[in-house]
C-alpha cells in the first residue's frame, strides 16, 4: 500500500495521447468508488474495507460509465456536420443581410433622387414666387396711382342740410349748387361718377349735416368749380357751406 501510486496526484493529469487518457478515466473511477468518499467531501470518514468482489463489481460499474461517457462525446464527423450546419446558417443569414442592405440601398437612392426633384420643384417655386411679388408689386402701385387720379376729381360739400327720410336727391342737389357756383342755369346736367353722404365722425352733434362726397367725371370741370367756390356768393351767404379737395 506504501508504494501504490496516488491516481489522484497531479501528475496524472498531464496525460495527452487517447490511451493514457482513457486507463487515467478508468484509474479514476476506480479511486472513487474505492475511497468511497463525496464529491465534494461534506465531511471526512473513513471507509470500510473492501473485498475484492466488491472491487471488481465497482470496477466495472466506472468502466460502464466511463464507456457511455465516451459514446456520448461527439466524433469528427458530427462536430464537422455541425460546423457545416453552423456554416449554412451563417450564410443565409448572411445572404438575407446583403439583400437587405442592398434594398436599403436602392431606397437611398430613390429617395436622393427625389430630393434632387424637390429641389428643382422648389427652385422653380422660388423663381415663380419672385415673378409673381414683383407683378403684385406693379399691381399695387398701378392701383394706388389710379386711386389717386380717381380722387383727383372729387368734391367735399359741407353744409348742406340732411332731407329727412329717404327723399334726399343728393345729385340733383349738387347739380343746382355747382351750377349757381358757375353762373349757369341750374338744369344744366353735370355728369357725377358718385355722390353720396360721408360717414358721421364720431363726436359730432346729431343736427350737424355729414359732408357729402362727389366725384366730377371731368377734371377741368372739377377745377372750375372748386376755383369759383371760394368767392361764390352763393357760398357765402352760409358760413358753414363750402366746397373743398376731398382725398
Amino acid at each position: 500500500m506504501g508504494n501504490k501510486k496516488n491516481p489522484m496526484h497531479p501528475r496524472r493529469l498531464q496525460v495527452r495521447s487517447p490511451t493514457k487518457k482513457k486507463r487515467y478515466f478508468k484509474d479514476k473511477v476506480r479511486a472513487l468508488a474505492e475511497a468511497d468518499t463525496e464529491w465534494p467531501p461534506s465531511s471526512p470518514r473513513v471507509s470500510p474495507p473492501t473485498s475484492p468482489a466488491s472491487s471488481d463489481s465497482t470496477y466495472l460499474v466506472g468502466n460502464t460509465i466511463l464507456q457511455e461517457i465516451l459514446q456520448n462525446l461527439n466524433s469528427k464527423e458530427d462536430m464537422a456536420s455541425m460546423l457545416s450546419k453552423l456554416e449554412n446558417s451563417m450564410q443565409e443569414r448572411l445572404s438575407a443581410i446583403t439583400l437587405e442592405v442592398r434594398q436599403i440601398g436602392l431606397q437611398v437612392g430613390d429617395l436622393e433622387g427625389d430630393r434632387d426633384n424637390l429641389q428643382l420643384s422648389l427652385h422653380n417655386l422660388e423663381q415663380r414666387q419672385d415673378a409673381h411679388k414683383s407683378k403684385l408689386v406693379q399691381i399695387m402701385c398701378h392701383t394706388e396711382d389710379l386711386n389717386n387720379r380717381g380722387r383727383r376729381n372729387n368734391l367735399r360739400v359741407r353744409g348742406i342740410p340732411e332731407a329727412q327720410g329717404d327723399q334726399e336727391d343728393i345729385r340733383d342737389t349738387l347739380q343746382n349748387l355747382f351750377n349757381k357756383i358757375l353762373q349757369r342755369a341750374t338744369d344744366t346736367p353735370i355728369l357725377l361718377d358718385r355722390a353720396h353722404r360721408a360717414v358721421r365722425p364720431q363726436g359730432l352733434p346729431q343736427d350737424t349735416p355729414r359732408d357729402i362726397i362727389c366725384r366730377v367725371h371731368y377734371y377741368t370741370l372739377k377745377e372750375v368749380i372748386l376755383r369759383l367756390s371760394r368767392n361764390s356768393q352763393v357760398l357765402n351767404q352760409s358760413p358753414t357751406r363750402r366746397v373743398v379737395r376731398s382725398q
